[in-house]
């Protein structure tokens, strides 16, 4: 899959019954379509920890 410049791939926490970017009826989200804050982070592990 390509994205355009604006463009995500996004995918689902539950493999079996979570509906991502790779089904056709989701595809690739627009950057607009984003929100929310992260408030962990995982990787790079030199960034490891809560923000």
């Amino acid at each position: 899959m390509t994205l355009g410049e604006d463009e995500y791939f996004v995918m689902g926490d539950n493999r079996t019954n979570s509906k991502d970017s790779r089904d056709p009826s989701v595809g690739p989200v627009k950057e607009s379509q984003i929100y929310g804050k992260g408030v962990f982070v995982l990787y790079p592990f030199s960034s490891f920890g809560l923000k």
